[in-house]
């Protein structure tokens, strides 16, 4: 049997064998003592009360500190000598460590000899022995409370395995921001989005809950407790961050919801240079990592470590590129890609930009009006492709993620729908790639897979059981499986709560009036305008259906005479598709068929709709609509007319 001190020696005889290498970390430790991540942390943590990589790092420091007394070194070659590759770094863990900084140790030991001490070598403060005495009476308590649980559970054999089957899951709530500056909230929130990205590289972890989802707790006056149930994890990471000129602060705390404990803190403060911001990302994701008792692997450390740009500059310019984007209306839009080119005229190989490009620009042609949608796919593609050049230089970033992209923009702006049912057909067989948040979920509601997409959404919906717009599409597809009264009552539950949301109250717009709902499909159009400027095709189509209803000739002419103009300047946003449904509308339906092969000739994305398009389907028998259909590539789906068995 192997004692706790035997233990703890043949550890520190790996670290004093390796703490030099600036690489060696707790992968490499864990490698060579022969034993899995989460054994290793528990043991080490019942003996010691020290995280893996906080027994490595105050080894490298006790060492730091032998060549600072007896050495002519200086803090930051000391700090290279033991395996720091930051200074900044070393001088914040050794004052935290110690209660000085480095550079302070010679006038210390100085102190001592004035003082008559005959010894005049430092070790760590008293203030830490307390500390270790403080958790060995913990662990005493603890193991004497397991051994008594343990007891009266004998007959519980269940017990173990609800604890072993915990998931692994974590929302990190966006950092606030403590600069001072609200311009600076692009910064924090960039720190957010980049630790839950280096967190979502780990496959142990069962979920990470993306930016997107977590955005919405910002500044939010609920609880973690509240936070943690509606978002479903069992981990919250919450802190601060605060910037000012190159100085950076952060306070960080992983809190175990079950227990309301605080198991991992992290008190840093450096510079903002780019060697320092990504180790301290990636040390914030290998300690809530090791902290919850997730492995991770030597590929998943590399790319976690990885350090996708060397210039901070640019660096700071993608966060408030990222932060422009996700502002989600038109101006945002334009003000992202003109940070992202900034970002790149910067550094050329910084990857994350050009996917930021691809992304913008596949969104812009979906919706706004930046480019026609044909000159916003060509400039998609042309910055995914570059993105995937340079990833194949090590940048580190997802590849899959952008071939996924690529995928879905030629189904969107090439109704290439070969391909896109190819990538479908792959993903049903890999269950691990389900994801309600990719195009594939659009994808099988347009190609009327129905079931799917209700599994998929229900999924999204066990995940993330509030917030989210998973209920949302949830009732758009219980109307198109023929459940409208439930459809109905679930868009009622939800409208009190989104009437700030750009594209809530657009979509529901369309959905209710399709529905038979036109008063609510009104009031969200009525809310929408007073709100929000952005005037995108389906605005003024919605606009349109709306004055003919009300025989407002005026507002009527107004909004048509805006559609033909969008139109005649190839703005995105697919305005013949929306000329098209408001002819279908009042039964015109050779000027239908008119406004479609138009919409069909300019390649426009509401087309991708025309399969399943709840107005068009009246129209399913003419010939017209079965020649567009084929000519579209549903036929590689469902032929029409139907093929007699």
């Amino acid at each position: 049997m192997v004692t706790s001190n035997s233990f703890i020696e043949k550890l520190k005889a790996i670290v004093l064998a390796n703490y030099t290498n600036e690489h060696f970390g707790v992968s490499d430790l864990v490698d060579q003592f022969g034993m899995s991540r989460s054994q290793l942390h528990r043991k080490l943590k019942v003996a010691t009360g020290q995280s893996v990589s906080q027994f490595i790092r105050e080894i490298r420091l006790d060492e730091a500190l032998k060549l600072l007394q007896n050495e002519d070194v200086t803090a930051s070659e000391a700090a290279y000598q033991v395996g720091f590759n930051s200074p900044t770094y070393f001088n914040t863990c050794f004052n935290d460590y110690f209660g000085y900084p480095p550079g302070e140790v010679k006038h210390q030991m100085a102190l001592r000899a004035a003082n008559g001490a005959s010894d005049t070598s430092l070790e760590k403060p008293a203030t830490t022995n307390k500390r270790l005495l403080a958790w060995l009476l913990i662990i005493s308590v603890l193991v004497i409370s397991y051994f008594i649980f343990r007891y009266f559970q004998q007959d519980s054999p269940d017990t173990a395995v609800v604890s072993s089957e915990k998931l692994k899951s974590i929302a990190v709530l966006p950092f606030k921001n403590w600069s001072g500056d609200p311009e600076l909230e692009y910064v924090s929130d960039g720190m957010t989005d980049a630790v839950i990205t280096r967190l979502s590289k780990i496959s142990e972890m069962d979920k990470v809950v993306p930016f997107s989802t977590v955005i919405n707790y910002k500044n939010s006056e609920k609880n973690t407790e509240t936070i943690a149930k509606e978002l479903n994890v069992e981990y919250i990471l919450e802190g601060n961050f605060k910037l000012s000129g190159d100085k950076v602060m952060s306070n960080l705390n992983l809190i175990e919801v079950a227990t309301n404990n605080f198991i991992w803190t992290l008190e840093y403060s450096g510079q903002w240079k780019a060697d320092e911001i990504f180790e301290m990302q990636a040390d914030v994701a290998e300690n809530v990592a090791e902290n919850m008792a997730v492995n991770v692997s030597t590929n998943e450390k590399t790319e976690i470590n990885s350090r996708p740009t060397s210039n901070e500059e640019a660096y700071r310019l993608f966060l408030k590129a990222e932060d422009q984007f996700y502002r989600l209306n038109q101006y945002g839009m334009e003000n992202s890609v003109k940070l992202y080119k900034e970002a790149i005229a910067l550094d050329s190989s910084f990857v994350d930009p050009y996917v930021g490009l691809g992304r913008t620009y596949n969104v812009s042609g979906l919706v706004w009006g930046l480019l026609p949608e044909q000159e916003a796919w060509k400039q998609a593609k042309k910055y995914f492709k570059m993105a995937l050049e340079r990833d194949t230089l090590g940048a580190g970033y997802n590849s899959e993620i952008i071939e996924f992209q690529l995928v879905g923009g030629a189904f969107y702006y090439e109704y290439d729908i070969k391909n896109a049912e190819l990538q479908y057909q792959n993903t049903l067989l890999r269950k691990d790639k389900l994801n309600y948040r990719d195009y594939g979920f659009d994808y099988s509601r347009k190609t009327g897979r129905f079931d799917y997409s209700m599994k998929l959404i229900e999924r999204e919906i066990k995940r993330y059981p509030v917030v989210g717009d998973g209920h949302m599409q949830r009732a758009f597809i219980l109307f198109m499986l023929g459940d409208k009264k439930s459809a109905i009552e679930q868009l009622s539950a939800l409208d009190p709560f989104y009437q700030d949301n750009y594209f809530y109250l657009l979509e529901t717009s369309k959905w209710y009036f399709y529905m038979g709902e036109t008063n609510k499909s009104a009031t969200h159009l009525d809310v929408l305008l007073k709100k929000y400027e952005d005037r995108p095709p389906i605005v003024h189509w919605l606009m349109a259906i709306h004055a003919d209803l009300q025989k407002d000739s005026t507002k009527l002419n107004s909004s048509l005479n805006q559609l033909n103009l969008q139109y005649k300047n190839g703005n995105s946003g697919s305005p013949a598709w929306f000329l098209a449904l408001y002819y279908c509308h009042i039964k015109d339906y050779d000027k239908t068929f008119q406004w479609l092969n138009r919409s069909y000739n300019n390649r426009e994305v509401e087309m991708t709709w025309l399969m399943q398009e709840p107005m068009l389907q009246p129209l399913t028998d003419d010939p017209r609509y079965i020649e567009l259909y084929n000519k579209v590539g549903f036929n590689v789906i469902k032929p029409l007319p139907a093929i007699a068995d």
